[in-house]
């Protein structure tokens, strides 16, 4: 007799749960994305694709597309302060010396993740409100639409604020009163390069 695979839910349209779907689908799985906004899109400016996750893209089929829309950043590229003064190098390569780092517009990632998923496995306009699981299975409910499917295994994926995360991850504040997710923004942040005044 045949396994059966579950059905997956996945909360949020945004870079992570855009990735997720394509992976789940790689292995054979069907994946509904359930995303709040009228449609998709992300807000900012840049983002880098480093070796781990361009090797991540490639697994599912997606290393050309990042290749054609992306912009190699090259060996020589520095990260510098506001007045010009040189910071670091930027790291470009993995540890075997192979340059997948790439530049792009957050906006064009999530076209390019969401355009390879199936047509009707993004689901916009749906605002997760609940989430049940017990032995037989999970229930996600939604706003907006009256909403509840009924799944085998549900993953919540998204940006902050995020509904999943207060099922999945504890209110927890740090010393500086940050929770985990805040402390790690504000950290990725001045890792990235916003170190000027203002």
């Amino acid at each position: 007799m045949a396994e059966s695979r579950p059905d997956v839910i996945v909360v949020g349209g945004g870079i992570g749960g855009l990735f997720a779907a394509n992976a789940l689908i790689a292995q054979g799985l069907h994946v509904s994305v359930y995303e709040q906004a009228p449609a998709l899109g992300e807000v900012g400016a840049g983002v880098f694709l480093t070796p781990n996750s361009v090797r991540q893209l490639q697994r599912v089929g997606l290393g050309p597309s990042v290749a054609k829309w992306g912009a190699k950043v090259g060996p020589d590229s520095r990260y510098f302060r506001h007045d010009g003064t040189p910071i670091a190098p930027v790291q470009v390569t993995d540890s075997s010396g192979w340059n997948a780092t790439f530049g792009m517009h957050r906006a064009d990632l999530v076209e390019i993740l969401a355009n390879a998923l199936p047509t009707q496995v993004v689901h916009t306009g749906h605002r997760c409100t609940g989430f049940e699981q017990d032995g037989e299975g999970a229930r996600v409910s939604f706003r907006m639409e009256p909403l509840s499917k009924a799944t085998s295994s549900s993953l919540p994926m998204a940006s902050t604020p995020s509904f999943g995360r207060t099922w999945f991850l504890p209110p927890v504040r740090s010393s500086l009163g940050l929770s985990p997710t805040a402390a790690w923004y504000r950290m990725s942040s001045f890792r990235t390069g916003r170190l000027g005044p203002g």
